[in-house]
């Protein structure tokens, strides 16, 4: 359970802030680099969601997260999730989704979050921790896929938002990937909560919806949120319909069904 008392910014962790979101000026990125070479201790900002993360400014995904996501679908799904409810996150990244959910379903509700790279979980720990947070969250540094096994994540540093389950080698990262059914004690901790689900895996989504099958079948989810995005699932051999299909199975019905190659898709329960 992640309830700290909320770190306080330094006065060089302000000036940063400042900086970052000033007008440019000259000598601006020459200040940012100086605080960021000399600084004795990780920076942590307060991002534009009001949430404390470590600053992580050469990462795009992390850019996202500081200054907010100009696509605000997924944002305004998880303010409005009712109090009590439980919040599975699936590809958590830094937790800015995660943070945003544990203020909408208060002390009594539970948020179950999932990230497999090692790089970026132990971020997303941190940033649990430098916030005064409600919920009981659990963060897992786990993928969730069709089988449990030790896999490897293709991770680029400069856009972790991007990284996805690979069968290569080499440079890439080694993580645990779960299958659902191993670990459905998970279903014993939400109990009779309602249930929204987000799913953000860079096109592994539809692996992820068959492995948790049984859940959306047998819990009461009320919504569950998709990024589709054309490229991202070519990867793994899946297109759009692969997931409208499996969700239509579900019994779910979809809220947009854009045409557009890339958007987040909320699926609502018929």
């Amino acid at each position: 359970m992640y309830r700290h008392t909320e770190y306080k910014l330094s006065a060089l962790e302000k000036l940063f802030s400042w900086l970052l979101n000033t007008n440019d000026f000259s000598g601006k990125y020459f200040l940012i680099r100086m605080i960021k070479k000399f600084s004795p201790t990780n920076i942590y900002l307060k991002s534009n969601y009001d949430f404390i993360i470590k600053e992580n400014l050469n990462d795009l995904t992390w850019r996202l997260n500081y200054f907010g996501y100009k696509n605000t679908t997924v944002y305004d799904e998880i303010k409005n999730i009712p109090k009590g409810a439980c919040f599975i996150d699936i590809g958590a990244n830094i937790g800015t989704f995660s943070m945003i959910a544990d203020k909408a379903i208060g002390e009594s509700g539970l948020i179950i979050c999932f990230e497999p790279n090692p790089v970026i979980y132990s971020d997303l720990i941190k940033n649990l921790s430098a916030n005064n947070l409600n919920a009981n969250i659990l963060p897992l540094n786990m993928a969730i896929s069709g089988e449990t096994l030790l896999g490897s994540l293709t991770y680029d540093p400069t856009h972790s938002g991007v990284s996805h389950l690979s069968g290569e080698s080499g440079n890439d990262l080694g993580v645990f990937v779960a299958k659902w059914h191993d670990l459905r004690f998970i279903e014993k901790l939400i109990g009779e909560r309602d249930i929204y689900i987000k799913i953000d895996v860079g096109g592994a989504e539809a692996a992820v919806l068959q492995s948790i099958e049984t859940l959306i079948i047998g819990k009461n989810i009320k919504k569950v949120i998709v990024e589709l995005d054309d490229e991202y699932l070519e990867r793994f051999g899946d297109s759009k319909k692969v997931v409208y299909t499996l969700m239509e199975k579900f019994g779910f019905s979809a809220k947009f069904n854009y045409s557009k190659k890339h958007y987040d898709e909320v699926f609502q329960k018929i």
